[in-house]
C-alpha cells in the first residue's frame, strides 16, 4: 500500500505536482472564478471518490473527499 499514490491514480495528478493546490484537486485551470464550473468539478470529483468507499483505500478515499470538500468550499468562499 505504501506504493499506491492515490493522487496520481485517482486524480490524475502525478507527484511532481504534489501537493496539489485546489484548483488542481478539482481538475479545473488556476484562478477559475465560475462558481458553476468550481461546483460542478468538486461534485464530479466527490462522486467518482465515493465509488471507491468500499474498496480496500477506503481511509484515503475518506482523506480525498475531504480535501475535495476543502477545496470547494475554499473556492466558492
Amino acid at each position: 500500500m505504501s506504493d499506491f499514490d492515490p493522487y496520481h491514480q485517482w486524480l490524475g495528478i502525478p507527484p511532481r505536482e504534489q501537493p496539489a493546490n485546489h484548483y488542481r484537486l478539482l481538475a479545473i485551470t488556476d484562478f477559475e472564478v465560475d462558481r458553476g464550473v468550481i461546483s460542478a468539478a468538486a461534485e464530479q470529483r466527490t462522486i467518482y471518490l465515493r465509488t471507491l468507499q468500499a474498496g480496500e483505500y477506503e481511509v484515503l478515499v475518506a482523506q480525498l473527499l475531504n480535501e475535495v470538500s476543502q477545496a470547494r468550499v475554499c473556492l466558492l468562499d
